[in-house]
């Protein structure tokens, strides 16, 4: 066997083994989720919520679905816990990283309470809030707030869930603005842009809208104020 070959062959082991080497120390790639309240931006990662969960009265109990309902900004993760008409959920909050159980039992609950959910298609929830709160079809509505002016926006939308709130209490809560409560939030800074002119500078606006209002949303209101 002539030097040339084997020098080839030595080389091919060589580069075989770091190669071998390099597949085996470095780390795989990951995809972590994140749920991101759509009020003040914050976010929590699914690994971190559920450790959140696992030091809770949630315990060790957490199952493999779970949901994100950006509007509350908490972290919904079913239960494995057997209790006649309830679906038991760990609900995480983003903002203040505490976790506690939301029992969701239907036929005890009939209606939802502030801040929860409620359904017309889904049986897990509530079909409606309780008396005197208001029905925010938050799973619909894309609408934007600019200077305390209400726009809609025609962005595509369709979870058919809502969220319940206190709408009418001279409170400004933190998932209320003045287009889905504008008695409680009108003049208190509440808008999603406190001007056109800010809006107009957004990413928001030259990305997401300046597209939509060439080709699909051309005659709404808000294409006409840049």
């Amino acid at each position: 066997m002539s030097k040339t070959i084997i020098t080839i062959i030595i080389i091919i082991i060589v580069a075989g083994l770091g190669y071998w080497v390099y597949q085996s120390t470095s780390e795989p790639e990951t995809s972590e989720e994140f749920c991101i309240k759509t009020e003040t931006g914050e976010r929590l990662s699914l690994t971190e919520a559920k450790q959140i969960a696992l030091a809770s009265e949630c315990g060790e109990r957490l199952k493999d679905t779970y949901i994100c309902n950006e509007d509350t900004g908490t972290w919904w993760i079913d239960l494995d816990i057997e209790k006649e008409g309830c679906n038991p959920a760990c609900v995480i909050n983003v903002v203040t990283k505490e976790a506690v159980i939301n029992w969701r039992c239907m036929g005890v609950l009939t209606c939802a309470k502030e801040g929860e959910q409620f359904s017309q298609v889904y049986e897990d929830y509530p079909e409606h809030c309780c008396e005197g709160l208001k029905e925010w079809h938050s799973g619909f509505d894309t609408s934007i707030s600019i200077a305390d002016e209400c726009y809609e926006t025609g962005l595509p939308a369709g979870f058919p869930v809502g969220t319940c709130i206190n709408c009418g209490n001279e409170i400004c809560e933190d998932i209320e603005n003045p287009c889905n409560c504008p008695e409680d939030c009108a003049g208190k800074n509440k808008s999603h842009f406190s001007s056109i002119e800010e809006f107009c500078q957004s990413e928001d606006c030259n990305q997401t809208f300046s597209e939509a209002c060439e080709d699909i949303i051309e005659d709404f209101p808000i294409c006409k104020l840049c």
